[in-house]
């Protein structure tokens, strides 16, 4: 969506710079985002059961 209006602003005459910034933040927050999940799904897994 960010390269369509990105490239919309640019045909328009304006510049699509901003656009490029917003994208690279998307990125940003996506990574995180894995990072912390994998965090997480490490964290969570199932301990082995003992019987008794």
């Amino acid at each position: 969506m960010l390269r369509t209006l990105a490239a919309q602003a640019a045909d328009a005459g304006g510049n699509g710079f901003s656009y490029g910034r917003l994208h690279a933040l998307e990125e940003q927050r996506g990574r995180e985002a894995r990072e912390g999940f994998l965090r997480f799904w490490q964290d969570s897994r199932p301990k082995r059961l003992r019987w008794k």
